[in-house]
């Protein structure tokens, strides 16, 4: 399989050298993540983020989706007072690798996703859930087309500093693309206790038959109207764990970089 092959062939020495150089240069940003994946895959980057493609493969014909995700070793869980979207799960951890309890289900977010003819907060969300599979689908089916290609591969990247600040870890997960069936649906509710929504429509989640799997956001609040996409481990079809020691940063200095203009 060609997705096979990109994974067999990633070059994580790369990966983990362009991680270093961005570190060092204070530039860890998704377009460099995007970047870095398309040269660890011998691939294309591709500008923006208009397409669900943010880079290629043209001869193994699979494009990637490249989602981070930062997790601060310093932030613990709230207790059960924070809203459904400002709840991602934060564990501490050190060492050089991520410890198997970190983040086994996590979610990413994508892009927006309109329901003309729907309403917001009372339409059911079977119906709202129907439309964000639709676009789902017709969002990769467009990059497949655009790119000539017929495969995607998600390729999701954790990343933070180890507690001790030593090290910074990396842990990259490759994921089919195809969602599995969606058994049901259900409503989020804002219900933290200094919101302003509380009580309104949060979110509607399609769970599968281990829970959440795909979702959108409502139009309140953070990130409205994006689609959410939940990555379990167990799933992963490869996990790749390794760490970096902390570089030192670049600092700015005026004389030497005016002398480059």
């Amino acid at each position: 399989m060609s997705s096979q092959n990109i994974i067999d062939n990633f070059n994580l020495e790369l990966f983990r050298a362009k991680t270093h150089f961005d570190l060092r240069h204070n530039s860890i940003s998704s377009d460099n993540w995007e970047k870095a994946i398309a040269d660890a895959t011998s691939g294309t980057w591709v500008r923006g983020s208009a397409d669900l493609a943010d880079a290629f493969h043209k001869q193994e014909q699979v494009i990637f989706s490249v989602k981070s995700r930062k997790i601060d070793p310093a932030i613990k869980k709230r207790i059960g007072n924070r809203d459904f979207i400002s709840n991602p799960e934060h564990y501490h951890f050190g060492g050089k690798k991520f410890s198997e309890g970190d983040l086994d289900n996590i979610h990413t977010v994508s892009g927006r996703c309109s329901i003309p003819g729907l309403d917001e907060q009372l339409s059911p969300v079977e119906d709202i859930g129907n439309v964000a599979i639709n676009r789902y689908h017709a969002f990769e089916k467009a990059s497949h087309a655009k790119f000539g290609c017929n495969e995607t591969l998600d390729i999701v990247i954790l990343h933070g500093e180890s507690k001790d600040k030593k090290n910074y870890l990396l842990r990259v997960m490759f994921f089919n693309h195809t969602l599995n069936k969606i058994v049901s649906w259900q409503e989020m509710k804002f219900n933290g206790p200094r919101t302003k929504y509380k009580g309104h429509r949060a979110a509607i989640m399609g769970y599968d038959d281990n829970g959440p799997h795909i979702g959108r956001i409502a139009n309140l609040g953070r990130q409205q109207t994006c689609m959410l996409r939940f990555y379990r481990k167990t799933e992963a079809l490869h996990i790749i764990d390794t760490s970096i020691p902390m570089p030192k940063q670049e600092k700015f200095d005026f004389t030497s970089e005016y002398k480059l203009i």
